[in-house]
């Protein structure tokens, strides 16, 4: 799916796409480690479909040794939804599978972020951030600062999305049980 298909898309359904900030919260749940499991790519076993053991024993590109792969999860290309383990905000699949596009621009960091949900805007020369990387990545890559981007029509297997939605700000959520019901 292209960055402009999914922008249009998910408007439909009054949803967006996550800003880098957003992402990058949701996928940490709190870790301050390079990747989201520990310092360690092999720390990433069970939690992230990447380019593996499994990839390697089928890909006539791979030239390396298989055996110096990390793990091998059992995919050697895209794997069901859900298929691994969640991180601690019981999320799951952030890290490989599919690099996932982001509402905001690849910018320098140093590029102050909007209050609220941390969208950075800039040149429009810029392409799109993705994040989290895909099942052709290898798990070193899979860091949790990593990210790359894409141009706003480009299409690729190895590109997909996160739907997001803004939550209710506080004065607007209900205040007691009897209220809920009284919105159903």
């Amino acid at each position: 799916v292209s960055w402009t298909e999914a922008q249009q898309t998910l408007a439909t359904l009054g949803l967006v796409l996550p800003t880098e900030a957003q992402w990058e919260l949701a996928a940490r749940a709190g870790a301050r480690s390079v990747y989201a499991t520990g310092d360690e790519p092999a720390s990433l076993a069970g939690h992230a479909n990447l380019f593996d053991r499994s990839a390697a024993r089928t890909s006539r590109d791979w030239d390396g040794r298989v055996d110096s792969l990390p793990f091998d999860d059992g995919h050697h290309l895209h794997a069901p939804v859900g298929s691994f383990l969640p991180n601690a905000l019981g999320l799951h699949d952030l890290f490989g599978n599919v690099s996932e596009l982001l509402r905001d621009r690849r910018l320098p960091y140093d590029t102050e972020a909007r209050p609220g949900d941390g969208l950075r805007t800039g040149p429009t020369t810029a392409g799109f951030a993705l994040r989290g990387q895909s099942h052709a990545d290898e798990a070193h890559e899979a860091r949790c600062a990593r990210r790359t981007n894409t141009a706003p029509h480009e299409r690729s297997a190895r590109t997909g999305l996160r739907a997001a939605r803004a939550l209710l700000p506080a004065a607007a959520l209900p205040a007691t049980d009897a209220d809920v019901k009284n919105t159903r």
